[in-house]
């Protein structure tokens, strides 16, 4: 049932690192939130955001739970707590925003399905990427029919070294079974993508992986992923880390900025009556037309070229992960009694392709998703 919204859209933040800090940020930047109270099991980090931020802070995330002031409940702590924590909420019926990737694992995202579908509260994944500029730009020239059915979908991702992953040599991220792996942390976001530009759900998929560079990861930092759809659409994904510059003094890693040589983003969609190019690093979409429908004949033309390289956004992140719009869509969706913008059975199914792919990898396989 639809409600009318209360002049502000109240949450509550669970997770106040990196991810949660997006949403801190969002609070104090835009009245029409209202971060009513955030939870962390860091009490120094907590402390620190009282002090920074000054918003209500509860010792933990258990406390919030029969809260009643609260339209949603934004889940941002590590990939590992995800279940019980999620799960907890949804069973009792509560508004539920959760950071991907949903789970550390297929079992942990099934327990969090049967949950959610006990009551059926709002429940939205937080692929942001369907928020950003670019890529609802994408979405929007698809749509409009330009490209014809989508039959090919390539990305060729490198993020350069986090450098946080390898001066913190004991951090979560790239221990598998807390993270869930490289697929689901990093390339699910991709993934939702192919399905959400295509209308399609990815059915097969064959990871190649050479073995890792950077040794004292448990995650693959290198793979080849190709995947088919049921259109009969194909996929590759080309992910692996780079080296980043060394710009510092002490001789020390520094993380890579967009800028950076080390780090590269190009997404190509190749449709029956044409094609897109998405250069993210370089902020370009350039877009052509085959000409079957102009001269009967291949005569392919650019007819469309965008280049975002000199507009000034509100947020920087908005052009690509664009978690303030989905934080402000979401608390809005969810005060309200709408449907979220992301299906929570599509989510579900992209966090089984993904482990799907990881599983592909040890097997050196291809592996069908149920």
């Amino acid at each position: 049932m639809r409600r009318t919204p209360p002049s502000r859209l109240r949450f509550a933040l669970i997770g106040c690192g990196a991810m949660g800090s997006h949403a801190l940020r969002s609070a104090k930047s835009d009245r029409r939130l209202d971060l009513v109270a955030c939870a962390d099991r860091d009490a120094s980090r907590l402390k620190r955001v009282q002090k920074e931020y000054g918003f209500p802070a509860v010792g933990h995330w258990r406390d919030l739970l029969e809260r009643e002031d609260v339209d949603l409940f934004y889940i941002a702590t590590p990939n590992r707590t995800h279940r019980e924590i999620a799960v907890e909420f949804l069973r009792r019926g509560r508004n539920v925003l959760l950071e991907k990737p949903m789970a550390a694992s297929v079992a942990d995202c099934a327990a969090i399905m049967r949950a959610w579908r006990r009551r059926r509260p709002f429940f939205q994944l937080g692929f942001e990427c369907r928020y950003s500029i670019a890529y609802l730009r994408l979405k929007k020239l698809v749509a409009s029919g330009a490209l014809g059915e989508i039959r090919h979908y390539h990305l060729l991702y490198s993020p350069g070294i986090w450098f946080q992953w390898l001066e913190q040599k004991n951090g979560w991220k790239y221990r598998a079974r807390e993270s869930g792996g490289m697929v689901a942390e990093k390339i699910s976001h991709y993934l939702d993508l192919f399905t959400w530009f295509s209308g399609s759900r990815i059915r097969e998929v064959h990871t190649l992986f050479p073995g890792n560079v950077i040794r004292h990861f448990e995650v693959m930092d290198n793979f080849h992923l190709n995947f088919r759809a049921d259109s009969g659409a194909v996929g590759a994904i080309s992910f692996f880390f780079s080296r980043a510059p060394v710009n510092r003094m002490d001789g020390t890693l520094h993380g890579p900025s967009h800028e950076d040589a080390s780090a590269g983003f190009q997404l190509s969609l190749i449709g029956t009556k044409g094609a897109a190019y998405f250069d993210l690093h370089k902020k370009t979409i350039s877009v052509t037309d085959y000409g079957y429908e102009r001269k009967k004949t291949f005569a392919p033309r650019r007819t469309m070229f965008l280049d975002f390289g000199k507009q000034r956004f509100d947020r920087p992140g908005d052009f690509n992960h664009a978690s303030h719009p989905e934080i402000l869509d979401a608390c809005a969706r969810a005060a309200a009694g709408r449907p979220p913008a992301v299906d929570p059975e599509d989510s579900y199914h992209i966090m089984k392709v993904c482990f799907a792919a990881e599983r592909s990898a040890r097997l050196r396989r291809g592996v069908r998703v149920n």
